[in-house]
């Protein structure tokens, strides 16, 4: 039916970082710098410079944070794929059967399926579309093989997703 092949390797993660982040931390992001942002207005408002820099030093600092906790997480991952399989990449074949979404993995032959029903969203970038489960796992579907998206979004509409789908 629909079958693309790519490499996941460091290219991937970089562009996929945001999608992969999941739901809850970027909710919790969201909360943390909207507040932040909330406190430097009102010490801003109150001529209270020396808070507002340090509002502002807090804002920098959980920023900070984010961003190495996310490149930690890009390392991790490019070391699991090194121990695995002896390179910090690895060529897979995704597909769509009556199960759910498989992804092959072309080195080791091995397979995973993830059923549609625990599909949540589809994530989109420049190169991928990313159908992420309930629970932050992600099947990657590569744009640069011939792929007829909207024929691919049909049949995922077709399926038993938890997708919220715009009308």
């Amino acid at each position: 039916m629909f079958e693309t092949s790519g490499k996941l390797d460091e290219s991937f993660l970089i562009e996929a970082w945001w999608p992969l982040l999941g739901q809850r931390n970027k909710r919790s992001l969201a909360l943390s710098l909207g507040f932040l942002l909330l406190l430097a207005l009102v010490f801003l408002v109150l001529g209270e410079y020396i808070f507002l820099a340090v509002t502002g030093g807090l804002m920098l600092l959980y920023l900070g944070s984010v961003y190495r906790g996310i490149l930690r997480q890009r390392k991790q991952r490019l070391d699991r794929l090194q121990e695995a399989f002896g390179a910090r990449e690895t060529n897979i074949t995704t597909g769509f059967d009556e199960l759910g979404v498989y992804e092959r993995n072309r080195e080791t032959g091995g397979t995973s399926v993830l059923p549609y029903e625990v599909i949540a969203s589809l994530e989109e970038t420049p190169h991928y579309l990313l159908l992420v489960s309930k629970s932050g796992q992600a099947a990657v579907v590569f744009k640069n093989s011939p792929l007829d998206k909207a024929a691919l979004i049909a049949h995922l509409k077709s399926k038993p997703t938890a997708v919220k789908w715009r009308k």
